[in-house]
């Protein structure tokens, strides 16, 4: 997870990332919760 969310961060940057993501529910879900993750949003 850890190694996907840099990854998916700079996806959603751009509208055409912001667009496809909203698409896939579960992958919003899966954002959500590893977006507030310490280890992730002090990195």
């Amino acid at each position: 997870d850890l190694h996907a969310a840099p990854i998916i961060a700079y996806f959603l940057k751009v509208e055409e990332g912001q667009k496809l993501f909203a698409r896939f529910p579960d992958l919003n879900d899966w954002w959500d919760r590893i977006a507030k993750r310490a280890s992730f949003s002090n990195g």
